[in-house]
């Protein structure tokens, strides 16, 4: 029984220590971190493209009618759902994706487009839900708006004014943890990394305790 109990804790440390690469690094004194949501307006309808919004491991799809709004949050926690992109893909080639998708679909659908085997994805908005803005500044921030209007090749997102100094379709600092042309960003490979050695300390832990009590209970 207390072996059990002891591999049991060594699952839990693991976990756990996987759970903490996702921890926020606070911002630098003088700073406050804010959370901007996302918001879309479909300007025009668009009969022959499907939305989508990723983030993380995450996927939900939007439909986009004309004069519509959309408020999009964070759809987890930690540095992994931090950001998120909303692309637009033609129906034409999601035949084999259900419409409303389930969520097999839609891991499917994820698994696809990170591998870049979906054609014609176009890539409206790349958001980071995260601000570092200064201590007293938060109220002059607004949710990050865009218009999504329909062109010859396709949707087209446009920013409605703007709540900071970043470029439109950008965060004040690059906090994605994949990016689905160049794979791991810094960040990931910092959280893949510090979570090996974080993972490996808290295994060592348990197989310590474990033999420890072993050698504590026998005669």
């Amino acid at each position: 029984m207390k072996k059990a109990v002891h591999v049991f804790l060594i699952l839990v440390f693991g976990a756990a220590a996987f759970d903490m690469v996702r921890a926020d690094v606070p911002p630098e004194p003088g700073f406050k971190r804010i959370t901007v949501d996302l918001v879309v307006e479909a300007k025009d309808d668009f009969p022959d493209h499907r939305f989508f919004f990723q983030s993380g491991a995450r996927m939900v799809e939007l439909s986009l009618t004309k004069g519509q709004r959309e408020t999009l949050r964070p759809m987890g926690g930690g540095a992994f759902y931090r950001s998120g992109s909303l692309i637009a893909i033609p129906k034409a080639n999601l035949k084999d994706i259900s419409s409303p998708p389930n969520s097999s679909d839609l891991d499917k659908l994820i698994e696809s487009v990170n591998d870049n085997k979906v054609n014609g994805v176009i890539q409206l908005i790349d958001h980071s839900f995260i601000r570092e803005v200064r201590e007293g500044d938060e109220e002059k921030i607004t949710d990050a708006g865009y218009s999504i209007e329909r062109a010859a090749d396709g949707p087209k997102a446009h920013r409605l004014g703007t709540s900071s100094t970043e470029e439109p379709g950008q965060g004040n600092g690059n906090f994605r943890v994949t990016d689905r042309d160049n794979g791991l960003t810094i960040v990931g490979w910092f959280s893949m990394i510090a979570g090996v050695f974080i993972f490996l300390a808290a295994i060592a832990t348990g197989l310590w305790l474990f033999f420890r009590s072993k050698k504590a209970v026998a005669p």
